[in-house]
Order: structure tokens, then C-alpha cells, then sequence
């Protein structure tokens, strides 16, 4: 657990010096500045650090489990959910601004092209064994190994059917589907399956949220801490834990799942320092690259403190160059698609 906690204070530590790093800077517009009168701000700078937060909290949350440790379970669990309410909220501002122009072309040159090369080099170098129908349902996002790609996949299917036939219904719908998801699915996605309509109720109520004081916003700060402290500890109860593998259990686990997940969002937009962190922009765009080359080699560190460090490290490195490569492929295949 030391090892973890040092390495956990490592990247904090990282995460506090301004440096420059690729892939950081954007053109500055009144919606990209940060919020100095409190409220929610959830401004591209702001969506990419926490985007850089979750991705850590994966990472560590992770490589912490091969510690044999379970204090750090809870970090992996809070870090999807904010990919997955992150993923609702810039939908749903999509939307509002060039409607369902390019959608699918995005989806496929951003997450899908990037997953098929990974899987395919990972059958080529023989460290995935599958049959050939596996692997074109694998790179078609079909039956996905890495099981979040499968389930954001769903929700974008979800969001482009809805916001086609029933846009002004919307919320329902996805509310709907939430329910629907915690009743059908397996307990991974149940214990996420109110985090997307999550973000799509704040790009709803956007501008109300953006108004809200510091004190109002520190307030829920401590209301989702509280709530997820609670639930928790309630899930430590042996009485609760007999349940494990359940729908309650389950239930359990996404009420702090998503309070922390909140916890998260309220700090940043508390903190304009967290904000300027160029560490945790630079990860956030780079996050789903972590997310895709860390996943596959994760458990061969196996409690090893330099093992851990050497994959955090190249993980990071590694991604920021295929991200490179995949602005490439992306702009040559977008052309194909959109012609």
C-alpha cells in the first residue's frame, strides 16, 4: 500500500508544475475561459483535466489491485463514470451546435479506428488469441474486450436513435435506458448506468449550473462526499457484502461511484490551480490512448514498484505518440467518409 501511496503522491506532485507538453493548446473563446464568479465549469480545459483525472485514477486504480490492495478500489469505478457523464455532457453540446453532421464519422475515426489497431496488434504480436469472427466483431465494437468501449458504444447507438426520433424527449428516454441497463446488464455497466444521463442533464441545465456560487458548489461538494463516504462504508457491512454479484451490491457501488465522480467535477471547478495543471490537460487528451495501451499489460505488474512506475511512464509516452498517429489515420479516413 506504501508503494501505491507514493506513487499516487508522485503524480500529484507531477500534476502541480506548469510544464509544456504536445497537444495542449487550443484557441482561446470566451467558453474555454475559466469561471471566476463559482459554478460548475465544465469549459474544454476544464473537461480535459478531469478527462486527465479519471484516466489517472484508472491507471493507479489498476496497477494498485496487483499490490493486493483495496484501498484505491473505488478510484477506476470513479474515473469511468466521468468518461461516461463527460461523454453525455459534450454529446449533448454537440448536438446543440451542428446537430448529428459527422457523428458517426467522428465515433469511428476517433474510437473505433484506434481500438482496431490496438486489438490488432495485440493478435499479431500474440498476446490476444482469437478466432477470426471475434476479431471483426472485436474491431466493430460488437463484443469488445475491454468491456467500456462496448458499453459507451451502446450509448451512442442510444443517443443517435434518440436525438433522430424524439430529441425534445430526450432525458426520458435516456433515463429510460438507465433503468433498463441496471436491470438487463452485468454488474460493471449497472454500476454505471445513470452516469451518461448524468451529462446530458448538465448540458441541459448548463447555464444554471454555471452560475452557481463557490459556496454553492463547495456545499455539493460536501453533500457527494458525504454520500459517497456512506455508501461506501455501507458497503463494507458483512450483511451488504453477502449480496456481492447483485443488483443491490451493485446499487451500492454506483451511489459512490457517481458521488465521487461529482466529488471530482466540484474541486476542479473549485480549483482554478487544478485547472492550469498542464500534466493533467495533456492526459486528458491523451486519455483514451492510456486507456487502450495501459489495459492489455496492467496485471503483469504484479506488486512490482518499478513495474508500476515503468508502465505508468510508458503508457503516458507511448500513448502521446499514437495519439499522433491517430490524428493522421483519423483526417485521412474522415475524408474517405465524408466523401
Amino acid at each position: 500500500m506504501l508503494q501505491i501511496a507514493i506513487i499516487f503522491i508522485l503524480i500529484a506532485a507531477i500534476s502541480c508544475y506548469k510544464v509544456k507538453y504536445p497537444f495542449t493548446t487550443r484557441r482561446n473563446t470566451q467558453e474555454d475561459s475559466v469561471l471566476s464568479g463559482g459554478g460548475y465549469a465544465l469549459d474544454y480545459k476544464s473537461t480535459c483535466c478531469i478527462k486527465g483525472i479519471a484516466i489517472l485514477f484508472i491507471l493507479v486504480g489498476h496497477i494498485a489491485g496487483t499490490f493486493q490492495t483495496v484501498l484505491f478500489t473505488p478510484l477506476p469505478a470513479a474515473g469511468v463514470s466521468l468518461f461516461l457523464m463527460l461523454s453525455g455532457y459534450g454529446l449533448s453540446e454537440s448536438y446543440k451546435s451542428k446537430g448529428l453532421k459527422d457523428f458517426w464519422s467522428k465515433k469511428i475515426t476517433r474510437v473505433l479506428i484506434p481500438y482496431a489497431i490496438v486489438i490488432t496488434l495485440l493478435v499479431l504480436f500474440k498476446t490476444y488469441d482469437i478466432k477470426l469472427i471475434d476479431y471483426v466483431l472485436e474491431i466493430a465494437g460488437i463484443k469488445t474486450t475491454y468491456w467500456y468501449i462496448g458499453y459507451q458504444i451502446k450509448w451512442y447507438i442510444v443517443f443517435f436513435i434518440t436525438m433522430m426520433t424524439v430529441p425534445n424527449r430526450n432525458v426520458w428516454v435516456f433515463a429510460l435506458i438507465s433503468v433498463l441497463m441496471f436491470l438487463t446488464l452485468g454488474s460493471l455497466e449497472i454500476e454505471q448506468s445513470p452516469a451518461f444521463l448524468i451529462g446530458v442533464i448538465a448540458s441541459k441545465y448548463k447555464d444554471y449550473l454555471s452560475h452557481f456560487s463557490r459556496g454553492s458548489v463547495f456545499l455539493h461538494l460536501m453533500a457527494f462526499a458525504f454520500i459517497g463516504i456512506m455508501f461506501l462504508a455501507i458497503k463494507q457491512l458483512p450483511c451488504v457484502r453477502e449480496y456481492f454479484g447483485t443488483s443491490l451490491y451493485s446499487f451500492v457501488q454506483m451511489i459512490h461511484n457517481i458521488a465521487f465522480a461529482l466529488c471530482v467535477i466540484a474541486i476542479v471547478s473549485l480549483n482554478p490551480v487544478i485547472r492550469k495543471s498542464s500534466f493533467l490537460v495533456f492526459c486528458g487528451i491523451i486519455s483514451y490512448e492510456i486507456y487502450l495501451i495501459h489495459f492489455p499489460f496492467y496485471t503483469n505488474v504484479r506488486g512490482n514498484f518499478l513495474m508500476a512506475i515503468s508502465l505508468i511512464s510508458i503508457s503516458i509516452a507511448v500513448s502521446a505518440l499514437f495519439y499522433a498517429l491517430n490524428g493522421k489515420i483519423s483526417n485521412k479516413i474522415g475524408c474517405i467518409l465524408k466523401f
